[in-house]
């Protein structure tokens, strides 16, 4: 199985900290379960045939909170929305950008 991530995020499991574009290294169903949770892409040709969810089960790894990234992992989040801080940027400006983008983005979602 092929999957790629698409969010950072680091493995409970394993610790290895995954960052956009990282080929994700682990079990079908930990990729399953990650790509539910939106930090995984699995390719097309992995999917059984009849199967069109995947596979997917009820996931079982926790969601790293923003509060828990690095600095290089907040920045990479903000580098995919197109969020532009200033180099020097602390942890907790990084975390409150990618959080009123998000809430803005939702509440554009509900419109």
């Amino acid at each position: 199985m092929t999957a790629t991530t698409i969010r950072p995020f680091r493995h409970a499991n394993t610790g290895i900290t995954y960052l956009v574009g990282d080929e994700f290294e682990g079990t079908d169903e930990q990729a399953r379960e990650l790509c539910a949770k939106g930090f995984l892409a699995i390719s097309d040709d992995s999917v059984p045939e009849g199967d069109p969810e995947g596979g997917l089960a009820e996931p079982e790894e926790e969601e790293v909170s923003l509060e828990d990234m690095t600095v290089a992992q907040l920045r990479a989040i903000c580098d995919e929305y197109g969020i532009k801080v200033p180099a020097r940027a602390k942890k907790e400006n990084l975390v409150a950008a990618v959080k009123l983008y998000e809430s803005e983005a939702d509440e554009a979602g509900d419109e």
